[in-house]
């Protein structure tokens, strides 16, 4: 193009000479930006694998991430705004928490169908008990970045308007999946392997960590004010270093 361009002006002696170009750059940090966003997931689902120990589970939440973020896309186009640095950083931060919702239902899910009831009756209540706290704790998060949209700076308002448009159109969708597409699918697995009586957890009553952190929280009960007092002082010194 720009030597279309100095063709159409060579007659009048001017030339146009390139003195940065940062497309390069920019498509380097793109492609960083996707590779960290594809670690984290696949560290998510690595973290859910462990605990879970499921491995149709664990595939229900692999296929709720790529849902939720191309279907944050739409939310994308209605904004008027594209697949950018900023955008791709607000989708890898959403990442990380897109999956709260999806591990919170089908955990609950996941808890009743230990009970041996039918799986109807499992999904129904596991995703019927939950979808309250969970629709609050995606509504706090969103709130958020709300006001950052309506910031006065201009340069300010561009920045925060992909980032927040991305990670809340994100969010928006993982709820969606989680409340509607997650029960649907863990209801087909959990058809398919009827009689099959599931552990909550792959750590045993016994393992040394979950011994620790069984002592740790009787202590705080039985000290209620002593924790909250030691917690508030942890904070202010924290805060004045």
């Amino acid at each position: 193009e720009l030597a279309s361009i100095n063709r159409d002006f060579e007659a009048k002696g001017l030339q146009l000479d390139i003195q940065h170009n940062s497309a390069e750059e920019i498509e380097s940090n793109i492609d960083q930006i996707i590779e960290l966003a594809l670690v984290g997931g696949f560290l998510v689902v690595f973290i859910l694998w462990i605990f879970l120990s499921n491995l149709p589970l664990v595939a229900v939440i692999m296929l709720a991430m790529p849902v939720s973020v191309f279907g944050a896309f739409n939310f994308f186009y209605a904004a008027d705004i594209s697949i950018n640095m900023l955008t791709l950083i607000g989708l890898a931060l959403a990442i990380g928490m897109l999956v709260d919702n999806g591990v919170v239902v089908m955990e609950n899910i996941y808890r009743h169908a230990a009970s041996g009831e039918d799986p109807e009756t499992v999904v129904v209540k596991g995703t019927s008990q939950i979808w309250r706290s969970v629709t609050a704790a995606t509504f706090t998060t969103l709130v958020v970045f709300v006001p950052f949209v309506f910031a006065s700076n201009q340069i300010l308002g561009e920045i925060a308007r992909h980032i927040s448009v991305s990670i809340v159109a994100t969010l928006l969708v993982s709820l969606l999946v989680s409340l509607v597409l997650i029960p649907t699918i863990v209801h087909a697995i959990l058809s398919r392997q009827k009689g099959e009586r599931w552990r909550l957890s792959r750590l045993p009553l016994h393992n040394h960590f979950v011994q620790i952190y069984v002592h740790l929280l009787k202590a705080g009960l039985r000290n209620p004010a002593r924790l909250v007092l030691g917690g508030l002082a942890l904070f202010l010194v924290v805060t004045a270093l």
